[in-house]
């Protein structure tokens, strides 16, 4: 009995996990640049002295979908999506650097650039902080320009650079924040071959029907998993008995 209430159980709450996990997804599928996350496990035999004596689920840490959101036009100065492969940089809470594909941003009124979360955005050489202005303008290569308060129409001022980068290793793992970091915690460079557009933002890239679809098919399977721990207990309950009469 034991084996088949232990299999069932992990079997249960792998299920629980990975409804989580689409679950979220669904919860994302309008936030800006987001990636869908997918759940990761594989049956552990459990050895024993001379056969392997059941079978439980392993579970893996779960794994991100990094194909491209769409792109949509905003024409809102303060929207920037990138063309392809890249991510922005920004400062997560605890002053690091970390990774996002969410492009949809604010300026506070000390200047500071960032994202609608709270996280600031990367420059060149640090957080982007810009001056009063009137107006501001990426350029596709990330250049930032702004028109002073008061200066003429053409009268632009470049202020700083986005800091663009690429993860070419595809080592890059998302955190509880929902920013992405490298495995071995490395800072990636700027790379001055991605290009951006102004005024579009891209969605997340959650496919909402696949992941309502998954999250029915998981709980069915919780529901059968739990439905074997039942039989499991009754068929233990009978071999009590059936002692009871010998």
């Amino acid at each position: 009995m034991d084996k088949l209430i232990y299999t069932a159980m992990s079997g249960a709450h792998q299920s629980m996990l990975a409804q989580a996990i689409y679950a979220n997804n669904l919860a994302n599928v309008d936030t800006p640049g987001f990636r869908a996350d997918y759940a990761n496990a594989t049956a552990a035999m459990l050895k024993g002295g001379q056969y392997h004596s059941r079978a439980l689920v392993s579970s893996d840490a779960a794994g991100s979908v990094f194909s491209p959101g769409v792109v949509s036009a905003t024409d809102r100065d303060l929207d920037v999506s990138i063309n392809g492969d890249g991510w922005f940089s920004v400062l997560d809470s605890s002053g690091q650097e970390a990774y996002t594909r969410s492009g949809n941003w604010s300026v506070e009124d000390s200047g500071a650039l960032k994202t609608q979360t709270g996280y600031q955005i990367m420059g060149s050489a640090g957080p982007i902080v810009l001056p009063a202005h009137q107006k501001i303008e990426f350029a596709v290569d990330g250049q930032i320009s702004v028109r002073p308060l008061g200066a003429n129409p053409n009268a632009l001022v470049q202020v700083d650079r986005l800091k663009l980068v690429n993860d070419e290793t595809g080592d890059l793992v998302k955190g509880a924040d929902g920013l992405f970091r490298p495995k071995n915690n490395n800072t990636l460079s700027l790379d001055p071959n991605i290009r951006v557009t102004a005024g579009a933002l891209e969605g997340s890239n959650v496919n909402a029907i696949e992941s309502l679809l998954s999250i029915v098919n998981l709980s069915r399977q919780f529901e059968m998993q739990m439905k074997e721990i039942t039989q499991a207990a009754d068929l233990d309950e009978a071999s009590n008995r059936l002692l009871r009469l010998s």
